[in-house]
């Protein structure tokens, strides 16, 4: 089954990340308790892997973002992240992982309920930075009386992060970073 809801206990991922010339750079710090895998940040339709991180340890992101007007066509951004090599073959594992992001951030009925959380309901056009990361403990605990249980959890945490813009000088905004339409 699926649960999905707060998690006030697990703590936060911070991030301390600004655009310079296209570019977000900076950092993002895992300060929850638990280990996290797989941790992606993403930015519209970019994306960059930051590898598994440690309670506390922290992670550099340099993510390209010049050209995002090019990145409105091809495969979801749900299954780019978790294809694992040229051939577009996926093991069971990163297969379950892009349903699970696909379901709940594009065009589903879940996307809807994102809607107040994010910028856009698809995750393919947030113009926000959210962090996903994979977690293999969640609540809640599940118990049946009288019955040995035995339990697999694959949970996905993600949060938006900030990021900061120059305070001076000029600003060089990449084409396609600010969503728009007639």
């Amino acid at each position: 089954f699926m649960a999905e809801g707060p998690w006030p206990a697990f703590g936060t991922l911070t991030g301390d990340l600004r655009l310079e010339n296209e570019v977000l750079k900076g950092t993002i710090r895992n300060d929850t308790g638990y280990p996290l895998t797989d941790v992606v940040l993403t930015m519209q339709n970019r994306f960059t892997r930051l590898g598994d991180m440690s309670p506390g340890e922290t992670r550099t992101v340099d993510l390209g973002l010049s050209s995002l007007q090019n990145d409105q066509f091809g495969p979801p951004l749900s299954y780019r992240i978790y294809q694992e090599n040229t051939t577009g073959a996926m093991t069971r594992e990163a297969e379950m992982k892009s349903n699970i992001v696909s379901s709940v951030f594009e065009n589903t009925p879940w996307a809807s309920a994102m809607s107040s959380k994010f910028p856009s309901s698809s995750l393919n056009s947030l113009s926000g930075v959210v962090v996903l990361a994979w977690l293999n403990q969640a609540p809640p605990d599940v118990s049946v009386t009288g019955s040995s249980l035995s339990q697999q959890t694959t949970a996905l945490v993600y949060m938006s992060v900030d990021y900061d813009l120059p305070e001076s000088g000029p600003i060089s905004l990449p084409a396609g970073l600010m969503p728009g339409g007639i």
